[in-house]
């Protein structure tokens, strides 16, 4: 019983995802507006770096640290017939950066960091 159950509730929801395949007139599927976001993870790094003009050492181990931070963005997609789009996508997140070890003086430094991308793209959708 439970087995049939799951079997109708798989295929059922199979179908509703079918609505989004379906074909609509074009003036009802000219433009699109997606919004998404996302969250990017904290990483570490080393990295061996040369010093110069000193005479107390040769080289130095500098370290880089991005914390985890979101992401958001939207993309508006226009369907110029049925073979091309044109999509706007603008994405916004911010990251702290940490740098560790970058002079006998300066042993750490904290900054924010906010990156904003714009990227406009020309597709050609082909049936094969």
């Amino acid at each position: 019983m439970v087995r049939r159950s799951l079997v109708l509730v798989i295929v059922i929801a199979s179908s509703l995802a079918e609505f989004a395949q379906a074909s609509y007139p074009l003036e009802h599927r000219e433009w699109e507006v997606s919004l998404f976001a996302g969250h990017s993870f904290s990483s570490k790094f080393q990295f061996p770096t040369p010093v110069h003009g000193s005479d107390q050492e040769v080289s130095r181990t500098v370290g880089l640290q991005y914390a985890a931070g979101p992401e958001l963005g939207v993309r508006v997609t226009q369907n110029v017939n049925d073979l091309w789009s044109a999509d706007l996508e603008d994405s916004f997140t911010n990251q702290d950066l940490r740098f560790t070890n970058i002079s006998p003086t300066i042993q750490g430094l904290s900054l924010t960091q906010y990156i904003r991308r714009f990227s406009y793209n020309v597709s050609y959708m082909n049936e094969w």
